[in-house]
């Protein structure tokens, strides 16, 4: 029982702090839905991939980030701002 409270738990710490599922600024209850069932798409995605590859998911998240921000800086015409 407790190993079940405990992966719910990890699951509520990881939508806040991985996904971001607290920033939603949606107003209507369509787009908050949606916006809830894609965020907890990509956390399974992330978990699926950290178990995978061995990292935990907050490690996958900031190497996914890290490639982005690398791919950013060598070819900034590719971020659409510009």
């Amino acid at each position: 029982m407790c190993r079940c409270r405990w992966k719910i738990e990890q699951l509520h710490r990881q939508s806040k702090q991985v996904i971001g599922l607290e920033a939603c600024q949606c107003r209507k209850a369509p787009m908050q839905r949606n916006h809830i069932g894609y965020a907890v798409l990509v956390w399974v995605r992330l978990n699926g991939l950290a178990m995978q590859a061995g990292p935990v998911i907050y490690q996958l998240k900031h190497g996914l980030l890290d490639n982005y921000l690398c791919h950013l800086v060598k070819h900034p015409s590719s971020s659409g701002h510009g």
